[in-house]
């Protein structure tokens, strides 16, 4: 292809493989692929030229709109083929004409005004071509008259080619999340037929767009993960709600504009708004000055109400004129909490749905749909398995005619035998696990194309999500997310039905008794992550196998009869088995907490000890080693998940809805970003989709014109004297903070230079813009300082905290730095600041650095040293200055914390112990976050709980505390 030739004689050669083959020169290679996004490498793409016949958006309309004529209007649309193809013959004939003219011409000798014949040729010609002429022209007017009446059911295929295209922006949340089109004709025929009559124009469109969107939705749905549905529901409604929202509003609600141009909010702040959404409450009063005059914001009585209501989205006040967006932008600012049930509620109304979770899944419906040459994929998720519910419905066909594989190395030839045979005789065929033998798929795709099948055959895959699943594929199939039932009560049953009656009663009723509750313990380990990051950090991948591996160490632990040693088998747990998965120290507090709860003499009730509860229940443990006795206490429970059975705040819930909702937002911003940066550099989708954030720098800047100036080299305040080290600190931030604005400033600059034609693109403008475009910070910036994830609010986030800074260093200046409270979120690096206070408090005391420890204290006149510290959060507990107590069902899921000295101490040193400090006790020590993340602890914080069942309370709630804001 690359014409990489040499001669042989008269001839050229190409070599082809090990052999040279003769190259001829009329050579040509025409290749074709059914896979609509194929990966083509660099050094092929420059010799290739790629034409994509792939569907358009108006060529879809206008298919759709022939299959809406053709089932509203036949006799239309008869027409319309009729007269399209009288057109092409008289298009024909005109050409045929006009090259019999030019061939009469062109074989002409001598004077042609003198060719009798040719000048009668002519005439002849001419006559015939004003004939066609006229004809076709009186056929273009026709088809202008059908094409107008055509036009009427226009709206129903618009809408019909959006949909489609809306679907195919999911593949940016999930590689398995592809539709194809033939699957979406299919639905907008059911549409055509399922929808009631109506003489009434109007009346008919509007039924035939609902119909279709309530099936394409359905479809779906079904074809998607519970946690995408939200975002699929957002994203239709987006682009196909009743009243839609501009662009602003949109960027605003996805965090692409600054809202205000100093960065911590602005405007003043009713007397009604707490402190902690002040911020965002600034930000959207000053975008949309509107939404605060709409629906009077400055009316203490009503809002400050409406805050406290459990369901508030529900009973957002009247905002008069204004659209449900604006509600959801309320939401959002003040009950963020209550955004994900807001958002729901907001698809439903908007696209006239029922619910965004499709109806429950039916087998027999599933069945029905499916066909000889669809397949059916059943995409799974680890302990999730829908074969023995296919099994049974396939019963009903008679025994033998439904057969299984679970596919693994070695099992391809048998898998295609069984494809074959299954093929002839109509039988059913379920291939298990594709998602382990992704290599072999294309084999397997070309098979089915290949099969002439049976019309009764039926062929079901199950696979987990892969990115490396064959999309053509994936096109070809009926999706159906099949996932395992959320619970704890539910996660311990499927471990009891994959335990056999035999394995449970073969042993002691004592290890009966562990291993129910090690399947418990393993069941609230995964369920805990439903709660991330308050239940764990991040998402850990525990497994069947852990589970597995824990049953040998207590089979072992209880050999002969013999109790366990409980400290072994608490380590033997989490070192080699549960704790290898956790990579973050707090986590392994929560891990080995939870080990010394469950695994304990008061448990089993061994040796006379009081028999303790499940955790969260009321239930003990049966002293049999029958299975039916331990089933049946599991029937006993309810299905819910209740925060007490993983020993959490009540008000936990409250922070799984504000990620759920952060989540989607990401998610849309994602999918809205993804066709600008599959292409490379496009200038219009760049600048479209770059504009919110070039303008909200540019706005950030212009509200704090002083910080250009300070992006010239700042001169050290050193007068003669050393500075210490605190104060070394707040310079040297400034220092970083002025590099890293300016990096900011210029990155951006570039970029509107290029948008605006102004410079030439370059590899470093190009680089930065492509990661902004997908909703990530570029490099340069992240390596001066890993902040917000998300660009304008890390703009916002490097503007604030350089404002900040500047005014540090003023106090230092004035050498009252120490002297007055210090917010950690005020600086860039708040962990190096603690580090430069603890190298300051050892040359004060004059003790080795690695001697001091941290201490936390609440009474701040209890000493002097160390630093005050505001703006500290809590989540997991209320702090009341004196202990912790449990939050309130309806509490926000973030406490604002009071003042407290932090201070590096010697051992030794009075108050070196914590709080109140009683003996050898050690107070409760609780990890403190930058971000709600949890993404890097800092220090730690010492609240007065010395009782170590209390300890143990505190640390399964999650407690933690946050240097950062929201």
């Amino acid at each position: 292809v690359r014409k990489d030739l040499w001669r042989v004689g008269a001839r050229f050669a190409v070599a082809v493989g090990d052999k040279t083959v003769e190259y001829n020169e009329n050579f040509k290679m025409f290749l074709v692929t059914r896979n609509p996004y194929p990966v083509i490498p660099p050094s092929a793409a420059s010799v290739i030229a790629p034409v994509n016949f792939t569907v358009t958006r108006s060529g879809l309309l206008g298919q759709l709109l022939g299959l809406v004529i053709q089932h509203e209007q036949p006799t239309l649309e008869a027409q319309k083929t009729n007269l399209l193809r009288v057109e092409e013959d008289l298009k024909t004939q005109l050409a045929g004409l006009e090259k019999t003219l030019l061939g009469a011409l062109a074989a002409s000798t001598g004077n042609i005004l003198e060719n009798e014949a040719l000048l009668q040729s002519l005439d002849e010609t001419k006559a015939k071509g004003t004939t066609v002429s006229e004809s076709l022209l009186e056929s273009t007017t026709l088809q202008q008259s059908l094409d107008t009446q055509r036009d009427s059911y226009r709206p129903v295929a618009a809408q019909g080619s959006k949909m489609f295209f809306l679907t195919r922006d999911l593949k940016a949340l999930n590689h398995t999340y592809q539709f194809s089109l033939n699957s979406f004709i299919a639905l907008f025929k059911r549409a055509l037929e399922e929808s009631a009559p109506s003489s009434d124009l109007d009346r008919r469109i509007d039924m035939l767009s609902h119909a279709l969107l309530r099936l394409v939705f359905g479809h779906v749905s079904r074809s998607i993960f519970n946690h995408d549905r939200l975002t699929f529901g957002m994203h239709f409604a987006r682009h196909l709600a009743k009243t839609q929202a501009d662009a602003e509003s949109w960027n605003f609600y996805f965090g692409l504009d600054a809202g205000d141009a100093g960065g911590r909010g602005g405007g003043a702040v009713p007397r009604w708004v707490p402190a902690e959404i002040g911020r965002r409450y600034g930000n959207l009063v000053s975008a949309f000055p509107a939404i605060a005059d709409a629906y009077d914001l400055d009316d203490e009585g009503k809002w400050s109400d409406w805050l406290r209501l459990p369901n508030a989205e529900t009973r957002v006040p009247s905002g008069g004129q204004l659209d449900k967006f604006a509600e959801l932008l309320l939401v959002q600012a003040m009950r963020p909490d209550r955004l994900a049930s807001a958002m729901s509620s907001f698809v439903c109304g908007e696209l006239g749905v029922e619910s965004i979770a499709p109806a429950p899944l039916s087998m027999h419906r599933v069945c029905e749909e499916a066909s000889a040459a669809s397949p059916v994929l059943f995409i799974v998720t680890p302990g999730s398995d829908p074969s023995q519910e296919l099994e049974e419905h396939a019963s009903s066909r008679g025994k033998g005619r439904y057969h299984q594989l679970a596919m693994g190395q070695g099992q391809a030839e048998e898998a295609l035998r069984l494809l074959h045979e299954c093929a002839k005789s109509g039988d059913w065929l379920c291939l298990k696990n594709l998602h382990l033998v992704v290599s072999w798929l294309p084999n397997l795709e070309k098979e089915i194309y290949v099969l002439d099948a049976h019309r009764e055959f039926r062929l079901f895959f199950t696979s987990e999500a892969h990115d490396k699943f064959p999309s053509s594929l994936l096109e070809g199939c009926l999706k159906v997310t099949y996932e395992a039932p959320p619970g704890l009560k539910r996660n311990v049953q499927r471990t009891y039905e994959a335990w056999s009656p035999t394995y449970i009663s073969d042993g002691t009723p004592l290890r009966a008794k562990l291993l129910f509750l090690l399947a418990w313990f393993h069941a609230v380990v995964q369920e805990r992550r439903a709660y991330v990051p308050q239940g764990w950090s991040k998402f850990y991948e525990f497994s069947f196998a852990d589970l597995r591996s824990g049953a040998d160490i207590i089979d072992q632990a209880c050999q002969h009869g013999s109790n366990p040693q409980w400290s072994q088998l608490h380590g033997l747990l989490e070192r080699a088995i549960y704790g290898g998965r956790v990579d973050s120290a707090y986590d392994i507090v929560v891990l080995r907490t939870y080990l010394r709860q469950f695994f304990s003499g008061e448990m089993t009730g061994g040796g006379g000890v009081r028999v303790r509860s499940l955790p969260g229940t009321d239930a003990q443990l049966p002293q049999t080693a029958n299975h039916r006795d331990f089933v049946a206490l599991l029937r006993t429970l309810d299905d819910g998940n209740s925060p007490s059975l993983f020993s959490l705040p009540v008000n936990v819930d409250r922070t799984v809805q504000i990620r759920h909702s952060e989540h989607v937002i990401a998610s849309l911003r994602l999918m809205a970003t993804a066709a600008g940066t599959a292409l490379g550099f496009d200038r219009v989708a760049w600048s479209v989709a770059l504009a919110p954030l070039l303008r909200a720098w540019d706005r950030l800047m212009e509200g704090n014109p002083g910080l250009r100036d300070l992006q010239r080299p700042a001169h050290a305040h050193i007068s003669g004297t050393q500075l210490s080290p605190v104060d070394a600190f707040v310079e040297l931030e400034r220092a970083r903070g002025q590099r890293l604005l300016e990096e900011v400033d210029d990155t951006l600059a570039a970029l509107g230079k290029t948008l605006g034609g102004q410079t030439p693109l370059t590899p470093k403008s190009f680089a930065a813009g492509a990661l902004l475009m997908q909703g990530a910070v570029p490099g340069s910036w992240d390596k001066l300082w890993e902040g917000p994830e998300e660009p304008v609010g890390y703009c916002k986030a490097v503007v604030a905290r350089m404002l900040a800074v500047n005014a540090l260093c003023e106090r230092c200046q004035s050498g009252a730095l120490l002297s007055k409270p210090v917010t950690l979120d005020d600086f860039f690096h708040p962990e190096t600041f603690l580090n430069a206070l603890r190298q300051q408090s050892a040359r004060e005391s004059g003790v080795a650095i690695d001697n001091l420890v941290l201490v936390t204290s609440w009474d701040l006149n209890s000493m002097k040293t160390g630093v005050v510290v505001e703006g500290l959060r809590i989540q997991g507990a209320v702090f009341d200055g004196e202990r912790l107590n449990e939050p309130a069902p309806d509490a926000r899921a973030f406490q604002n914390l009071q003042r407290a000295r932090l201070a590096w101490l010697p051992p030794n040193a009075p108050g070196a112990g914590g709080p109140r400090c009683v003996g050898n006790d050690l107070p409760l020590s609780v990890p403190l976050y930058l971000t709600a993340a949890r993404e890097k602890a800092i220090a730690e914080v010492q609240f007065p709980i010395f009782d170590p069942e209390e300890t143990a309370r505190w640390v399964l709630a999650g407690t933690a505390c946050f240097a950062g804001g929201d």
